[in-house]
């Protein structure tokens, strides 16, 4: 047996490709765990706030904004901070429930921790930013006649809808072809 074991340099140089190829590939796959990860919380996100939602109109008769009647359909996570309506969904005094006028009975329908990267979560400000660190769109149905319409936007009204809520997607640009909705386009 050969104890003086030494590699040539097109060895070393195979060994090396060899190494490079399989780091790419195992790097490859976290990336796209990472991503599937992602792509799964803000669909879960995107239910939790749209049954949230719902709830709060079941107990109080109004969505969770005070835009409403006179304005339209109310938009927030790009002109308006989400965060007014989540302080309101999370029972929080500040923007948007001021004094709790908005959620006076305190409710607690949504719960979320703090915003990291490839984690949605809220911000400083209260703003639920999905996984890629942009806010979620969310509309609600201000002027109460079931259907969210999208002003400015690509997406067509949704009939029988009191609320709508998408997330931008990887690109963190809204109306493309990678955003994520909570319903089904036709």
């Amino acid at each position: 047996m050969n104890r003086n074991f030494k590699l040539t340099a097109p060895e070393w140089m195979l060994l090396g490709g060899v190494t490079l190829i399989l780091g790419t590939l195992c790097l490859a796959g976290l990336m796209a765990a990472r991503l599937r990860h992602s792509y799964q919380s803000v669909q879960n996100d995107l239910l939790a706030v749209t049954r949230a939602c719902q709830l709060f109109f079941d107990e109080y008769g109004y969505w969770p904004t005070d835009r409403e009647r006179d304005y339209g359909d109310a938009r927030y996570g790009r002109e308006h901070a989400n965060s007014l309506v989540m302080n309101a969904l999370r029972a929080i005094s500040g923007p948007g429930n001021y004094n709790h006028t908005r959620n006076p009975e305190k409710i607690i329908f949504l719960e979320a921790g703090t915003w990291r990267s490839g984690f949605s979560g809220l911000d400083r400000e209260g703003n639920f930013l999905d996984a890629w660190g942009t806010p979620y769109q969310i509309i609600l149905d201000a002027d109460l006649n079931n259907r969210c319409v999208f002003e400015h936007s690509i997406y067509r009204p949704l009939d029988n809808a009191g609320v709508a809520l998408w997330s931008c997607g990887p690109d963190r640009i809204s109306d493309t072809s990678d955003d994520l909705l909570s319903w089904k386009e036709e």
